[in-house]
């Protein structure tokens, strides 16, 4: 008996569901075409009149603008006045040209232990060094990765990478840190990956659950390794900056917290639950207490995910590119999912848990719907905040909630899929 000839429906669903339509060939294409147009965009900026240059000629590089101001103030002996609210504010409307932008500055002391070099040079020389030592950090982590160039540079097209790039934000060093520190866990590099996890505190609540998996996993070198890195940059700031500066960082606090509660900065533009929740018109009792819930439920997850395996020894205990998809996905994606304070940009973190979850299932093979899943995240990541604004229906939190669920569901199953072949090097 003829087998009847499938349908386009039924085409499409096996399509979707094997992921054959997304190959190297066409991840590379698409790739060129993100350069191509992040580099017209910044082209476009930089070279042409538009709204994002001032009469003084300075730039509209929005949160760069608050990281620079705070440089050139530091430098200058003064490391108060980027804590002290409206001044700050005013100073940067000065020095940028722009009246109606301006950006607190509500990173620790140690944030500015970073940017001080910055504040010797004018604000688009800051501003291109901040992004190229951010793009080059991200393309040495996807090397040591994949071992492979294009490979490498193929993550800076992940959508966030622009928006971490026209901002002038830290998602790219943030994005470096967390790859490295996973490679160096993979690789029984304990106490660099230490190292590089306490590099990560001038962002805490992206790191709010790394602390909790270090423990799970006994990865007792990391976890300390981790702190004195930590408690060292502090202790930098300190004698660079002085008690007072560290005190009016706690005293600025409350006006964070009050910030989130209050959607001074869009909830449109957060990638949180919380902030979810308060667009879909819940008051912030409810949102606070359904964002407790997925993250103790996150934590939940990390603990059954991260902790040893039986025969496992903190010695042997190496992690093969399957295990650090998994265990990556719950740490970092939830850890985007675990703190109610997060903005698109911070997307650019997803890099490292969706740049293994490929890794692995090359070598390995795909979920069903694996591959689809991953470029519907991916695209999607470039308009999370324009939908919500546009449409009311904030999508964000759904991306790192199914880089969590494809973590989880590969942790408990067996993958038997094809593969694609990564772009390699040619001689």
């Amino acid at each position: 008996m003829r087998k009847s000839k499938p349908t386009m429906g039924q085409m499409l669903i096996e399509q979707l569901k094997s992921g054959d339509w997304l190959n190297a060939e066409r991840v590379r294409i698409a790739g060129s075409f993100a350069f191509i147009a992040y580099i017209g965009l910044l082209v476009f900026v930089v070279f042409f009149p538009n709204g994002f240059k001032s009469a003084n000629g300075q730039y509209l590089i929005l949160d760069f603008n608050s990281f620079w101001t705070a440089a050139k103030l530091a430098l200058a002996g003064d490391s108060l006045t980027p804590y002290s609210g409206q001044p700050f504010l005013e100073l940067q409307k000065e020095w940028t040209g722009f009246q109606d932008t301006s950006f607190a500055f509500f990173y620790p002391p140690t944030w500015l232990v970073y940017v001080l070099p910055f504040g010797h040079f004018s604000q688009p020389i800051a501003y291109f060094l901040f992004n190229l030592i951010g793009f080059g950090l991200v393309i040495l982590f996807g090397r040591a990765l994949f071992k492979s160039w294009k490979s490498a540079f193929i993550l800076c097209a992940f959508p966030a990478a622009m928006n971490c790039m026209l901002h002038g934000q830290n998602g790219l060093l943030s994005a470096a840190l967390l790859g490295g520190a996973m490679l160096c866990l993979q690789h029984r590099r304990f106490v660099l990956a230490g190292i590089f996890i306490g590099l990560l505190s001038y962002k805490p609540q992206l790191g709010l659950i790394i602390p909790l998996a270090l423990l799970f996993a006994r990865h007792w070198h990391t976890f300390l390794s981790a702190a004195v890195t930590t408690i060292a940059i502090a202790v930098v700031s300190l004698l660079i900056f002085g008690l007072e500066t560290w005190m009016a960082f706690f005293e600025q606090l409350p006006i964070a917290s009050y910030v989130l509660r209050n959607g001074i900065v869009n909830w449109e533009k957060m990638v949180s639950v919380y902030a979810a929740l308060r667009v879909l018109g819940l008051s912030d009792t409810w949102a606070s207490a359904i964002q407790i819930l997925v993250s103790l439920a996150i934590v939940l997850l990390l603990f059954q995910i991260w902790r040893p395996k039986p025969h496992h020894t903190q010695q042997s205990q190496a992690y093969t590119d399957k295990e650090m998809a998994n265990r990556s996905a719950i740490l970092i994606a939830g850890g985007l999912v675990f703190t109610p304070f997060a903005l698109a940009y911070d997307f650019m973190i997803l890099i490292v848990p969706i740049a293994y979850l490929v890794k692995s299932g090359v070598e390995e093979g795909f979920q069903p719907y694996e591959k689809t899943i991953l470029a519907i995240i991916v695209l999607l990541s470039a308009i999370t905040s324009r939908f919500a604004l546009t449409t009311g229906i904030p999508i964000a939190p759904l991306l790192p909630l199914a880089i969590v669920g494809l973590g989880a569901y590969r942790h408990w199953t067996s993958s038997s899929h094809k593969t694609i072949d990564l772009p390699q090097e040619t001689n």
